[in-house]
């Protein structure tokens, strides 16, 4: 499941006529959904893989950040079919990615109500589950060990 809809997708691209202008590559004059589903994969594999090192991927639900950021790299992805990637779509891209090294990072949270809800599922750093004894009331220097 992607983590946006080709409706989310339709309203970061400006509406219905620009998702077919990006999206229309046998010009029919209709959405063409192989290729913003193919674009959706990418942005998803995009932020999973730097989602992956804190937090449990694919999210389950879905963030709202998580959404708007796949949104927003699903059209640029279609842009860059179509060969009309400007310099603010760049732009853009470059605050996504830095926005994506700092959840890489832990610096940024995606999750909106809970920080870290631990045991929810989507959203929980797997890093704070991490332990090298087996008690689990047991604090030793190993146990904290890649925490500082």
């Amino acid at each position: 499941m992607a983590y946006t809809s080709v409706q989310e997708v339709e309203v970061a691209a400006g509406g219905h006529q620009a998702l077919i202008d990006l999206s229309d590559q046998g010009r029919t004059g209709e959405v063409n959904k192989l290729v913003v589903e193919q674009a959706q994969r990418e942005a998803d594999a995009w932020i999973d893989s730097h989602a992956r090192r804190l937090y449990k991927v694919p999210f389950d639900p879905v963030p709202d950040f998580i959404r708007g950021l796949a949104a927003a790299e699903t059209v640029y992805r279609l842009k860059q079919y179509a060969r009309v990637v400007d310099e603010q779509d760049s732009d853009a891209r470059d605050q996504r990615n830095k926005d994506l090294s700092d959840l890489e990072l832990g610096r940024l949270n995606p999750v909106d109500v809970d920080p870290y809800p631990i045991g929810d599922g989507g959203g929980t750093p797997i890093a704070a589950r991490r332990s090298y004894s087996t008690d689990p009331l047991t604090v030793t220097v190993w146990s904290l060990r890649g925490y500082w």
